[in-house]
């Protein structure tokens, strides 16, 4: 009898434990999470990303406001259970709640006198729309965070929304808004934006936060670009001081544990695939360095830990090791992404490249030691990035991430622009003067002689040798600057620009070569290579010009689209001077024949010519100098 009873209490006890991974507070979180927000699983808090959002339907309040805050899975994805609170942003970690929380019969209060919500039976949801109150007084910004719980073992905390801000035409109890010395936001967009986010955490809330949006912050409905935090409460790298031709704003706070809390800010086009990124790098140019990217893939921002190994980017063999607590929006042009990089690796370092990123100390650097940074934006998602839309920015110095400096960047692309420049003042200026004078220039001075030579000559082999030099110049910068032979770009029509170029120094090189070698006037092969050498010449000038409309539309010119309309402006100028001299040396040539005709014709005629070649061509210098 003893025996049955022992085994039936242990059987009852095996049922106990298998059920209770199903039960598991299926009517709610218990009072003691409602501080810490950790379900008493017995399980670690996810690392990944988190499959849900938070949204508002506002991103301003006022006080005794209304607010419908979504709860959002992503597409395939539900959860069991919730714990929301409403929270103060600049007192995140201390529970410090603000306004009601009010849910429908699934939902109820686990947390006495505290903005909290949390399921009330275990159904699985996608979707779950509650109601927040603002208090009688608006009284600073207001984050929304939440735990999901998935199963027993696999759940998300503190997955947070964006911040909830005062209105600015309200009574406010905290008028400057300045940031917070708290909790790393996980942003998700509000629901006037037009991206969703997931976040996840690694730990309960803790950290830094950003500025509110109404004081230039990242995230929010503002285009002003500096925080007013920088060099106070946080460091930053940014070009602000461009004022309204500012590009990116890139913020970070050490949290004093093994992970440093950054935001970032970027003006994009329209675009449904976009990134941006901040590389960590020993010197000024791009290669072995660490990359932390955050990228918009069809609406949903992620964040990525890549590596690049030289003029390239590779995700490493863990995407998402090291980064946490992510979020971000797009709207109003303005990309915001925000999340918490540990600072060193675990892993021993391979102590050498390897042609995979592996997540080790040589791809992933120690953010305790000073970096240059790098910053740069691009269209695609991270794992197939195209080259970047604007040339990287680089800090003028090492930054120290355990401070808070501001930090002015530079466009490390000099040699990029020694190059087009040297290109364009050989190509569209010297190059147009030398190939007009021999088509169209030589009854100008017809009489004229420049060191024992015709002027016209003359001026055509100066500018085409000045042509040969700057080219040659400029193609070894290039080569120089990329190190060698690569491929850029992510079209055939970009892919072509390094190809056309070798082909038109290889053309530049040849012309002067033949011209060395030109038969004399009369001799039989003259015609010969006249054809030869203006073939050449009209060939690489064509290209030239073609290569030039690639490069500056290539990311490392940094070059605006007007600069495309001066291209096009000096192509119409061009074909419209050839027309000109064209039609105009037809006309000559047509009244030289008249006259030629009517002086055969009056074969007693003693009175000498008063033609002169210079007024048949007056306006031609005036061509020439334009």
């Amino acid at each position: 009898m003893m025996c049955c009873r022992q085994i039936l209490a242990q059987s009852l006890l095996l049922g106990l434990l298998v059920l209770r991974p199903v039960l598991c507070y299926p009517t709610g979180a218990p009072l003691e999470t409602c501080s810490s927000m950790l379900p008493s699983h017995g399980a670690s808090p996810s690392n990944t990303q988190a499959p849900y959002t938070i949204t508002t339907s506002k991103s301003t309040y006022r006080p005794n406001d209304q607010i419908t805050v979504t709860l959002q899975a992503n597409s395939g994805q539900t959860f069991k259970g919730f714990l929301l609170q409403a929270r103060k942003k600049n007192t995140i970690n201390q529970s410090n709640t603000i306004g009601t929380l009010t849910g429908d019969s699934s939902t109820k209060n686990p947390c006495t006198g505290l903005a909290s919500l949390t399921q009330s039976s275990g159904n699985s949801r996608s979707t779950l729309s509650v109601t927040w109150k603002a208090p009688a007084v608006a009284d600073g910004n207001v984050v929304f965070v939440a735990t999901f719980v998935k199963t027993k073992t696999t759940y998300w905390i503190n997955v947070q929304s964006l911040d909830l801000v005062p209105d600015p035409s309200a009574p406010t109890t905290n008028t400057t808004n300045a940031p917070a010395t708290n909790a790393p936001a996980t942003n998700a967009p509000a629901t006037n934006s037009s991206v969703g986010v997931g976040g996840t955490s690694t730990a309960p809330p803790g950290g830094v936060t950003t500025a509110s949006s109404g004081g230039g912050a990242m995230g929010g409905n503002t285009v002003q670009c500096l925080d007013p935090a920088c060099g106070k409460s946080k460091g930053c790298f940014h070009d602000c001081d461009l004022g309204d031709a500012w590009t990116f704003l890139l913020t970070w706070a050490d949290k004093g544990e093994n992970s440093i809390y950054f935001e970032m800010k970027a003006k994009i086009p329209a675009s449904n695939n976009y990134w941006m990124s901040v590389g960590f790098s020993s010197d000024t140019e791009m290669g072995d360095d660490s990359v932390a990217d955050c990228s918009l893939e069809s609406g949903i921002v992620k964040a990525y830990s890549s590596y690049n190994p030289g003029k390239s980017n590779v995700l490493l063999d863990s995407p998402s090791y090291g980064v946490t607590g992510m979020g971000g929006k797009l709207e109003n042009g303005i990309f915001t992404c925000s999340f918490s990089r540990i600072k060193t690796v675990n892993l021993v370092s391979s102590g050498r490249r390897k042609k995979r990123a592996t997540s080790s100390s040589a791809t992933f650097f120690d953010l305790n030691q000073d970096w240059y940074l790098m910053f740069a934006l691009g269209s695609g998602a991270a794992a197939s990035k195209t080259q970047h839309s604007t040339s990287p920015k680089v800090s003028q110095k090492k930054a120290d991430l355990q401070s808070m400096e501001d930090l002015s960047a530079a466009a490390t692309v000099s040699l990029v622009k020694v190059h087009g420049s040297l290109m364009i003042v050989g190509w569209i200026l010297l190059a147009s003067i030398g190939i007009v004078l021999p088509r169209f220039y030589k009854p100008v001075w017809p009489n004229s002689k420049l060191c024992g030579e015709k002027v016209w000559f003359q001026l055509h082999r100066a500018c085409m040798v000045l042509v040969l030099l700057l080219v040659a110049v400029s193609f070894i910068i290039i080569f120089i600057h990329v190190r060698g032979y690569r491929e850029i770009g992510n079209t055939k029509f970009k892919m072509a620009h390094p190809i056309l170029g070798i082909i038109i120094m290889a053309l530049t090189i040849i012309n002067p070569i033949m011209a060395l070698f030109r038969p004399q006037p009369g001799a039989p092969r003259r015609k010969i290579f006249n054809f030869a050498h203006w073939g050449v010449g009209t060939s690489s000038h064509i290209l030239s010009i073609i290569n030039i409309f690639i490069g500056v539309s290539l990311g490392p010119s940094d070059m605006s689209r007007k600069v495309e309309y001066v291209l096009w402006a000096y192509v119409a100028w061009w074909i419209a001077v050839m027309i000109f001299l064209e039609v105009h040396d037809y006309i000559q040539s047509r009244k030289a024949k008249k006259s030629d005709a009517f002086k055969l014709n009056n074969l007693a005629e003693t009175r000498p010519s008063t033609e002169n070649p210079l007024n048949a061509h007056k306006w031609k210098p005036w061509i020439l100098a334009v």
